[in-house]
């Protein structure tokens, strides 16, 4: 018997670029057989959204978030659920919003390790429902974790379901990710690094991010850099996997920080190990579906607005495919995360799986977040 569910949720999603959290309001309405758990549909309506600028303070803090003491490191997990439950309960004030059941928050990552089965986002889900008086949901990918997944990438979630004539889904946030599935086998990873790079190299010409990817544009791809980047491990695996923020810090970043060559040439050549991912990527969902002249791609995330990345992604040439870029609103492209993160939480309500094994490697699909109640 298929049962709809209605529900309004409140999602949080926080990345690595640390441009701020994003916060959306979503109305959503579930269907799905109650015998067996499985999903007919599920449609979400974007309400209302901002993006919050972390305070200089805590901006400074998340940065050598992972360098702390277990005091400091545990005081910063209170003080950001603090920080969020205030700017829930701001938001919803200021945009006289009623009715919102549930907050669903991602968290700051810090540690994510899935050779060793953890994964650690901060952000106090208790001191959040404390702080909002709303009940709040949080640690969504440690249970995947538990049963030997990634515990990421989460976004083909919402790719799955909310976008089904979308063949190609890539996400351009801190870190990019891609999604497609095939014959309902979802396949989803992290391909590198992305806005996390492309701002550290603006920052350091006075920008706060490459506008458009207009610094980008002004530089030559380094075929040696380029070349030591695509030699290392990760870049040559297959999914399921994930980019780990520090393995990024401490073994791929050094690679392009220590380069002698232009911070253009830099960002240009950043850009092209991101298109080369991608492009592996398209391949092999091309070779699982044979006989394809054109692809549906949505691009999303911050990324989506560097138009010289998004350039090269369409300008690809393989197997006389065409790729036809998917049109979201630009409210839906930017906060697609924090939306993903409030249609998870009301699986995790319903106590419905959220998180792919398909995706992640994990042993099955799991119900991944821990309840807090005010």
């Amino acid at each position: 018997m298929i049962k709809e569910q209605t529900m309004t949720g409140l999602g949080l999603m926080s990345g690595s670029s640390l441009d701020g959290v994003d916060m959306t309001v979503c109305s959503l309405i579930y269907r799905f057989d109650q015998a067996t758990g499985i999903i007919d549909s599920v449609s979400i309506e974007l309400r209302a959204y901002d993006c919050i600028a972390f305070p200089d303070y805590m901006k400074e803090r998340l940065i050598k978030a992972d360098s702390l003491s277990v005091p400091e490191f545990i005081e910063l997990d209170k003080d950001l659920g603090v920080f969020l439950g205030e700017q829930v309960s701001e938001f919803i004030r200021q945009k006289s919003i009623k009715g919102v059941e549930f907050v669903a928050s991602h968290g700051h990552t810090i540690l994510h390790e899935p050779s060793k089965g953890y994964s650690c986002q901060i952000g106090s889900p208790s001191h959040i429902a404390a702080n909002s008086g709303i009940v709040t949901i949080g640690d969504f990918r440690n249970m995947d974790m538990a049963y030997g997944g990634e515990g990421a990438p989460m976004a083909p979630l919402i790719d799955r379901y909310v976008f089904p004539d979308v063949d190609l889904f890539l996400n351009i946030g801190g870190i990019a990710n891609v999604s497609y599935s095939v014959d309902s086998h979802v396949f989803g990873y992290d391909l590198a690094p992305a806005n996390q790079f492309f701002n550290k190299l603006a920052n350091e010409l006075g920008f706060d991010f490459d506008d458009q990817g207009k610094l980008a544009s002004k530089g030559q791809v380094n075929p040696k850099l380029l070349s030591l980047l695509e030699a290392l491990d990760y870049f040559s695996k297959s999914g399921p996997k994930s980019l780990d923020n520090i393995d990024i810090r401490e073994h791929i970043w050094p690679i392009v920080k220590t380069s002698v060559i232009s911070v253009e040439d830099k960002l240009a050549t950043c850009v092209q190990l991101l298109v080369n991912q991608f492009e592996k990527a398209l391949k092999h969902f091309l070779s699982l579906q044979k006989g394809r002249s054109q692809v549906r791609l949505l691009i999303s995330g911050g990324g989506a607005k560097n138009t010289f990345l998004v350039e090269q992604i369409l300008n690809l040439q393989i197997e006389n495919v065409q790729i036809n870029l998917y049109e979201t609103s630009e409210s839906v492209s930017d906060m697609k995360e924090a939306m993903l993160m409030a249609l998870a939480g009301g699986l995790r309500i319903l106590e419905l799986p959220n998180i792919f094994s398909s995706v992640t490697g994990a042993k099955k699909d799991s119900v991944g977040g821990g309840i807090f109640y005010p």
